[in-house]
């Protein structure tokens, strides 16, 4: 069970199995988890602060603004898409996504990819929780 002292994670994803999926996989690992289905309710999280943000690139909210957001606020983002969307996956990166990802690894390595995502924001495990 999260306890307040964990850090807290925001998933902004649309489809509710992945929400789904995602919440359990990042409670395992430690974190308290926010689902946002809006820009609103991303936007609103991220201003309340959180120590990683995970968000969908095919989702129905805009993920640009998401990203930008979390890096003014230097945190780290793990940005997810099929592997079928190459541009979709290249265009987050160069929005400044610390890690981005098929779908498929990141249902299958979860807490690998938040580690590469905050070690590239320097936020490695303990740091800026």
């Amino acid at each position: 069970m999260a306890q307040e002292q964990d850090p807290r994670a925001l998933v902004v994803a649309s489809d509710l199995m992945w929400q789904s999926r995602l919440a359990e996989g990042l409670r395992a690992l430690g974190y308290r988890v926010l689902l946002a289905d809006t820009a609103e309710e991303a936007l609103e999280a991220l201003a309340s602060g959180v120590a990683l943000v995970i968000v969908d690139l095919q989702g129905a909210v805009p993920w640009e603004g998401v990203v930008r957001t979390a890096k003014e606020c230097a945190t780290p983002v793990v940005a997810y898409g099929q592997h079928t969307k190459p541009e979709l996956l290249r265009a987050a990166r160069a929005a400044g996504a610390n890690a981005v990802v098929p779908r498929s690894t990141l249902a299958e390595e979860l807490g690998e990819v938040i580690g590469r995502a905050q070690q590239i924001e320097g936020k490695g495990p303990g740091v800026g929780r």
